[in-house]
């Protein structure tokens, strides 16, 4: 193995990073539950992109050393599809679930993204998968399980799939085709910040017109105190 690559393997701050983000992550199902019986879905999505795209902005402003429109007009094909995966199908979309199922049940299906990337990278890419990432993907799992459930297999024998949960699975493919195509080497010559605010800007145009279609008729905005805290 490379200098460079047993470096990266143990370094904390990685590992510390993506920890952050499953925990940030998780939020997102709590608080779209929250709000989405009273705002559109893709309102929602639309909007919580935008947010991003235009506060990661300046960052990009600042660092034009980069050559982000070159990049954006040869990766243009790539950086649309990564916006409608990884912020339509798995934005909208998991906003869209939320209106029908529980935050509960779109957590137990949200974890098993990690096999699926897996799955994919290895009919796409023929990856292969090692025992140690098998065993962590199944671990992250039960662990999950065990906590929804709260350690009774009676709970989970009880849940109720529906049209919801379908549309949460759909997500988490979605999500995990995002991931899979996040890892292309084209997407290596501009830095991470510079690449998420792009995404993040294809993501909120991929929600507009859904989002207008819903405005339009003079709904799909929150229309709650709390509800506006939730999209916050």
């Amino acid at each position: 193995m490379p200098a460079n690559q047993t470096e990266a393997s143990n370094d904390p701050v990685p590992y510390l990073v993506m920890l952050g983000t499953a925990l940030c992550f998780s939020t997102n199902i709590i608080f779209g539950r929250h709000v989405a019986p009273e705002a559109h879905p893709c309102v929602l999505a639309f909007l919580r992109w935008t947010c991003v795209a235009l506060i990661l902005l300046p960052f990009v402003m600042l660092g034009r050393k980069n050559p982000v429109f070159a990049f954006v007009r040869q990766n243009l094909f790539l950086l649309v599809l990564l916006g409608i995966l990884g912020m339509g199908v798995s934005g909208g979309g998991v906003y869209w679930g939320l209106q029908m199922t529980t935050a509960t049940n779109a957590t137990l299906i949200y974890s098993v993204a990690p096999v699926v990337i897996l799955v994919l990278e290895r009919i796409f890419k023929n990856r292969p998968i090692s025992t140690r990432e098998i065993a962590g993907a199944v671990i992250a799992f039960v662990g999950v399980a065990t906590i929804i459930s709260k350690g009774s297999a009676g709970t989970l024998l009880a849940l109720q799939l529906n049209a919801g949960d379908l549309l949460i699975a759909a997500a988490t493919l979605s999500w995990a085709c995002y991931s899979v195509l996040l890892k292309s080497e084209r997407l290596k010559s501009v830095g991470a910040i510079e690449l998420f605010c792009v995404i993040a800007f294809f993501g909120a145009l991929a929600n507009l017109p859904f989002a207008l279609t819903s405005l339009f008729q003079f709904q799909g905005m929150p229309q709650s105190t709390s509800g506006w805290h939730a999209l916050a």
